[in-house]
């Protein structure tokens, strides 16, 4: 399922990275080049990134230099898109994997960013919340409801397929209704580059799916695993093991 998600949030970077391929609202001279031509740019600026940025890493650096060097390294790149109206979200996707893969020691570049993953998840959480704006109520309800009745219908039914004519159950759409920080940055990059009544709309619609999906989504995925036996399963060793090691004092 980890896995599953990881890929799904690949998939969804690659995806929205097309919109801003498609349309630069306040710079109407960039539709001279076609939607292909800014996704080459796309992947060459964060592949040229990389391998620039790459060099500059010896490998032998503390933690706490590996991550302020990663925070500059984004908040260039990030820079850089922004400039040019691209994805933030894909070219640090494409930087980043020529990093990992190539820089002198990429591997704890990758353990630095998991070990700062929440942190910096609250950091985007007070940037999300700095840059929504009031909106109306009514319609911003029917969006809301319209938006949550789809995604979970179609998780619904991505569960239902996958688990036709296989072992999968067909209701694992009730451990993957959390949304997670991708759709959050995704949401604060919309935000910063989009504006207007539908783009407000539209970001109070994802943050009020966010809230209302993390709210709803631990007691829903606990439920799924106990119908799976998981949790009864990881209890029942918990108490052998404990068993054993009171036997043996």
């Amino acid at each position: 399922m980890r896995n599953g998600t990881r890929l799904g949030d690949i998939l969804v970077i690659l995806s929205f990275g097309l919109i801003f391929c498609v349309f630069h609202e306040s710079a109407p001279e960039a539709q001279v080049y076609s939607p292909s031509t800014w996704a080459w740019v796309t992947v060459s600026l964060g592949g040229a990134l990389g391998f620039l940025f790459s060099l500059f890493l010896a490998g032998d650096e503390s933690d706490n230099s590996r991550f302020l060097a990663l925070v500059g390294i984004i908040a260039f790149a990030s820079g850089g898109a922004y400039f040019l109206e691209l994805s933030p979200l894909a070219v640090n996707l494409s930087m980043g994997f020529v990093l990992v893969n190539f820089a002198r020691g990429g591997q704890l570049l990758h353990t630095t960013l998991e070990s700062t993953e929440r942190p910096m998840a609250i950091v985007l959480l007070i940037f999300a919340g700095a840059l929504w704006q009031p909106t109306p109520l009514v319609p911003t309800l029917v969006a809301l409801g319209g938006f949550l009745a789809a995604r979970t219908g179609a998780k619904w039914l991505a569960s239902a397929i996958a688990g036709w004519g296989t072992s999968l159950r067909k209701d694992l759409y009730r451990g993957l209704l959390a949304h997670g920080d991708v759709t959050l940055a995704m949401a604060v990059s919309f935000r910063l580059v989009y504006h207007g009544d539908a783009a407000n709309i539209a970001y109070s619609v994802v943050l009020g799916s966010i809230i209302l999906n993390d709210l709803m989504a631990p007691r829903l995925l606990r439920g799924l695993l106990v119908d799976e036996g998981e949790i009864q399963r990881e209890l029942k060793e918990s108490d052998s093991q404990t068993s054993i090691e009171v036997s043996a004092r």
